[in-house]
Parts: structure tokens; sequence; C-alpha cells
């Protein structure tokens, strides 16, 4: 994901009117003086004082090392446990992938806080790791809505899932997912390029009028992108892709908890409780975990959309403060957008006993446990765990009356 960052120069504010879709950076930057800006703490074409830059190298080296480590163990306990392979967990190492794409981007952002110009990569890796990072953007919203769908219908249809969620439909779900991740993020090699000084044409310039020279390469929009309107255009579809999946997971949670409720009360009203304890407990679970995935979404990516808010405010404004606000802020954003993909292994699956046992496994060099085995294969959605499964097999009992029995016994079916 690419985060505006308002940038100033170390004795100015930058020209709102240069910014890139990651950061903006000061013109001021390039006329001051090195040494004065070494004095002030900067190093010479960086966006920030090199304690702030250290702390956030440190903090993205540590969310690298967590999130490649979490997610290859993700994709691993999938493909080496045939039990592993189910439904839901083929969403979940499909994302892991993602992560783990978005994660090989890391160091390009790095160096563009570190050293913003010139940028020394050249055109087609500007072009490419911000297209792949939108990519995976992307395609990471679209599975967990896809996932939260299926889920919705584990819960609340089981019959129905039991038949229509199969591992070879989710394969080409996740297929046609990623198909349109890449279609959505295609504008973005049209919309991003190496940009020149005194020049005005797209990609880096190839039409237009200045000299290209290496030490003011920088990798942001284009001008072309700002003049013809496809950088709102890429605007409005980031933006779509982070607030129609919030209102779909609203809906669909909403109607998840409100059926693991009326079941919670058909039993309480039950005479006789044949529905064990344990399914209480695995409703609570669920419902727990389907909350922290819809808190810690929000978390991680509302910040970006009020970044953005708040750089296109600061375009009008000639208060320094207001532009330091909005550069630090989305600086925090992007922390947060690198937490999104190195916390999903442990939202996802360190919740679930059935994965810590795989990943134990898999370390001892072992086979997974049969007992497992045998819980997995008569299960009917193959769910990620007990948790899940309980809630499955739980929405095939209705509580009601007996009708066959002579004293109209109250029974849970």
């Amino acid at each position: 994901m690419e985060l505006p960052l308002n940038g100033t120069a170390a004795n100015g504010t930058g020209d709102p009117r240069q910014f890139t879709d990651l950061y903006e950076f000061s013109n001021d930057a390039d006329d001051s003086d090195d040494s004065a800006a070494t004095q002030h703490g900067t190093l010479p074409g960086a966006l920030f004082p090199v304690p702030v830059l250290s702390a956030i190298t440190v903090a993205c080296l540590l969310l690298f090392a967590v999130g490649v480590a979490g997610n290859v163990l993700t994709i691993l306990v999938v493909t080496r446990f045939k039990v592993m392979r189910t439904t839901t967990n083929l969403y979940l190492s499909s994302m892991a992938l993602s992560d783990i794409c978005i994660f090989l981007c890391m160091p390009f952002d790095l160096f563009r806080i570190w050293q913003f110009v010139p940028w020394i990569f050249g055109d087609l890796i500007c072009k490419w790791f911000q297209y792949a990072s939108e990519c995976c953007t992307y395609a990471t919203i679209l599975h967990i809505t896809a996932l939260s769908v299926e889920r919705y219908l584990a819960v609340c249809f089981p019959l129905k899932a039991k038949v229509v969620i199969t591992k070879r439909r989710v394969a080409r779900v996740i297929c046609l997912l990623w198909s349109v991740a890449a279609l959505s993020a295609g504008p973005v090699f049209a919309v991003v390029g190496v940009e020149f000084e005194n020049t005005t044409g797209l990609g880096g310039g190839g039409d237009g009028g200045g000299p290209r020279d290496g030490v003011s390469a920088v990798c942001r929009q284009t001008r072309y992108a700002e003049t013809s309107g496809l950088l709102y255009v890429m605007v409005w579809v980031s933006t779509i892709y982070f607030f129609m999946p919030v209102l779909c997971l609203s809906v669909l949670y909403s109607l998840i908890g409100r059926e693991l409720g009326r079941r919670k009360r058909c039993r309480r009203r039950a005479a006789r409780r044949v529905c064990m304890a344990t399914r209480d407990s695995s409703h609570r679970q669920t419902v727990k975990m389907l909350a922290v995935v819809v808190v810690a979404f929000i978390l991680c990516w509302l910040p970006f959309h009020v970044g953005r808010y708040l750089f296109t405010s600061s375009f009008d404004s000639e208060s320094k403060l207001v532009h330091q606000v909005s550069r630090y802020f989305n600086l925090a954003a992007m922390i947060l957008f690198y937490l999104s993909a190195a916390i999903n292994p442990v939202l996802y699956n360190a919740m679930s006993r059935k994965f810590r046992t795989a990943a134990a496994c898999l370390f001892r060099r072992e086979p997974y446990p049969l007992y497992w085995t045998t819980t997995n294969n008569n299960s009917s959605s193959s769910a990620r765990d007990e948790s899940s499964q309980a809630a499955a097999a739980a929405a095939h009992a209705q509580c009601g009356v007996n009708n066959n029995s002579s004293s109209s016994t109250t029974t849970c079916v």
C-alpha cells in the first residue's frame, strides 16, 4: 500500500503540489545545504530525522521477521498436512502469500524514506513494486471478505454450505479474487513512474522537455496522472476497496452474532439440554475471533484513509504544523499497514489449537496426530479450528417441541 506523506525540508515546508502516493518530497530539500540538514539531524534526501528513521526501520524489520516467518509457517502447515487443507485454510494460505509479497516491497519503502532523491532503481522497479503492493492489498481485502461470507454460510446455513463450499470451488474463487485484484491495480502502471526535474511527460518524462538528471530522479505519481484525473480514479478505487468490505463485514458478523445469540436463548429455554456445554464455549470463541478480525481490519486500514484526508486537506494550508502532523500520521499508518500483514497469522491461526499442533509436528517432523485427522474427516465443511467446526455443527440444532413424544417433551434436536 502506498501512503501519502507530506515531506518537509530541513528548514521549511514542502510544496504540497508535489507529492507521491506514498510520500511528498519538498523541493526545498534539494535546495537546502547538506551540512545544514545534517546539523538538524536529517540526512540529505531523507524525509525524516535520523532518530525517527532508525526507530521506523527497526520496527519494520521486526514486523518483516515476524510477518514473513508467520506467513511462511501458515503456508507450510497447510501444504504439509492434508488434514489442514480445508476450505478456510485455502483462503488463509492465499492471504499468507499476499502478505509475504507485501513484505517483499518493504525494502523499497524504507529506501524511499531514507533517500527519497535520487531514486536509483529505475522506472520499471518503481512501477512494479508499487503495483505489487497495491495488488496484494486488494487481494487481502477480497480474501477477508470471501472468508467472512464462507463463515456466514457455515454458521447460518450449514446444510447449504456443505454442498456449496467445496475445495474445488474455493480454489476457483481464490483465482478469481487474484484476477480482480490484479486488474484493479493495473492503472498503477500509468499512475506512478520515475519523474525528473523540468520534465512533464508520462512515465519519467519520455515525451517532454527537461534533461534526465539522475540526481533528480523521483519515484512518484506522474504529472500525467495528476492532470488527467487518473490519480483521483485510483483514490476512489482504493476508498471503495476499504469501505465496501467494512460494510459487508459489519452486516455478515451482525447476522452471525444474531444467529448464535438466538441459539443460546433457545437452549436456555429448553427443558432438556441435549446441546453440550462445549458448544456454548465454541460459539463464544467464534464470536470473539470474528470480532477480533473486524477490529484489527478497521484499526490497521482506517488510518490510511484518515491520513489521506489530512494530506489533501493540507494542500491549501501554509502552516508547517499541519504538514508535520500529516507527515507523521501517515508514517504511523504505514507501520499499521505492515502490522496488518504481520498479525494475520496470529489472528487467524494462533487462536486455533489445531494449527499449533500442526506447527509443532512440522518442527518435530512428525505426522499429524491421528485423533485430529479423524475429527477433521468427519467434518463436513472442514472448518479451520474446533470452534468453527462446533459452530457449524450446532447450526443443525433447532430447539422446539417434539410432537412425536406422548409427553410433548421440549428437546434440542
